[in-house]
């Protein structure tokens, strides 16, 4: 014990002179450290950045060679080192990481979701990551969910925050106040490694394009487009090398599918250029969809019909004395018709819309989503008359029960009545009778 003590003891020491030692440093140079000298504590992220494009960047052959071909301008620079200060190569720490005095004594430095610290050198004609980012709908994920009032929702900002994702992915507890960014690059990208923080476009897509409500990835994962590789960022990604400002480069980053990029893929037909091919297909595909989702959500407004029309039948029967444990059977089809219903709507008007692409992810998987839609429509309408034909067998079995006790309670008045008229109808015989005996007996006194 007390060896371990004495350990302990003398490990913190250490901890402590190293600190103070890396401020001396720190400070005998009047600047922020150098990458290396980072490395001595962050080994981890350091091994994890250095051959990367950003570590290169400066030294990288194609920028040095369009660099001195424009007679090697300061402002390159800007990106291509750290700080022109003490002109460090290429995109080290201090790129990215707001510089802290006394670090790391006076704490760690800030580790930013923000976009516009990478916007800061991706953007521009040659690559306008930044620009085309700000247009996409990640962009606007935030404000989004605040339209909906979702924007304290720790499920919904797990995939429309940055801080979300990453903190899901890295099992860690999200807390809303610590949410500040929307989709941004480091949603999406390793800020050390520059690689997507989950193997294959699709599938790191799918990690939030998915479930119910927005269904994208199971429908692709089925469709003809997953069996042959090509993946989101084939469609969503189209890119373009920069040719002068009057055709700036093109990144993908508004995950906007881009007609050129059907093309690629799809050949000739008939000779027809492989571009019209493309688009024609989408078109007649998503066309053949719209239609079909159009016409089977028409229904929606007949069902719901009828279901008001098997409760408004129940509440009727009710009013008209129907015991309600007789109406058991009828409301038990009636929850299940509401449940169809809402399983129809669910998908006519949240799944399928949801899902985006009108059938050209997956025509098949739409097209048998619409058919399940319609199946359970035409549940809801023969669940809803079943009810509604049982309920009126009630009504008219309770109605035939009140007219046979009416008619028992007018028998039972009829001999009621005629009992009452036999008794008296024999007290006035006898009363006649006793006036006739008493007059008879006068007549004969007389005489």
């Amino acid at each position: 014990m007390h060896y371990k003590k004495i350990v302990k003891i003398f490990s913190i020491f250490i901890i402590f002179c190293s600190m103070f030692f890396l401020n001396l440093i720190y400070d005998s140079h009047g600047q922020p450290p150098s990458t290396k000298l980072c490395s001595s504590c962050h080994r981890e992220q350091y091994e994890a950045e250095k051959n990367t494009k950003h570590a290169n960047a400066y030294s990288d052959p194609v920028f040095q060679a369009a660099w001195k071909s424009r007679g090697s301008p300061d402002y390159c620079l800007n990106c291509h080192v750290t700080n022109l200060d003490y002109k460090e190569e290429g995109v080290s720490c201090l790129s990215c990481h707001t510089w802290i005095e006394g670090h790391p004594s006076a704490g760690p430095l800030e580790k930013s979701f923000s976009t516009s610290v990478c916007g800061k050198c991706h953007q521009g004609s040659h690559h306008p990551f930044y620009e085309e980012w700000n247009q996409s709908k990640h962009s606007l994920s935030l404000e989004t969910l605040k339209k909906i009032g979702q924007n304290k929702n720790p499920t919904c900002l797990h995939c429309m925050s940055s801080e979300g994702f990453v903190y899901g992915l890295e099992g860690k507890k999200l807390k809303v106040e610590e949410v500040k960014n929307p989709i941004s690059c480091q949603t999406c990208h390793k800020p050390h490694e520059l690689e997507l923080r989950v193997g294959k476009a699709s599938e790191l897509c799918g990690k939030c394009h998915s479930g119910s409500h927005h269904p994208q990835f199971e429908a692709w994962s089925e469709g003809s487009h997953a069996v042959v590789d090509v993946e989101c960022d084939k469609c969503h990604m189209y890119t373009k090398p920069y040719k002068s400002e009057e055709e700036p480069a093109v990144t993908g980053h508004t995950f906007e599918v881009k007609n050129e990029a059907c093309s690629k893929c799809h050949g000739v037909l008939e000779g027809i250029p492989k571009l019209e091919v493309a688009l024609r297909e989408k078109t007649e595909i998503q066309g053949e969809v719209s239609s079909k989702l159009k016409k089977v959500s028409s229904l929606l407004k007949s069902a719901e019909s009828a279901l008001k029309e098997a409760n408004n039948s129940i509440s009727e029967a009710i009013k008209a004395g129907v015991p309600e444990e007789e109406l058991n059977k009828a409301k038990l089809l009636l929850n299940d018709s509401l449940k169809a219903y809402e399983d129809a709507e669910f998908l006519l008007t949240e799944t399928i819309p949801g899902e985006g692409s009108k059938g050209f992810h997956n025509k098949a998987w739409t097209v048998e989503n619409i058919a399940e839609g319609k199946a359970e429509i035409l549940k809801v309408q023969a669940l809803s008359q079943e009810a509604k034909l049982l309920v009126e067998q009630l009504k008219e079995k309770h109605s035939l029960s009140l007219n046979l006790k009416a008619a028992q309670r007018d028998i039972e008045a009829a001999k009621n009545q005629a009992t009452t008229n036999l008794m008296y109808g024999g007290v006035a015989g006898l009363l006649i009778g006793i006036v006739a005996g008493f007059a008879i007996s006068l007549i004969r006194r007389k005489e």
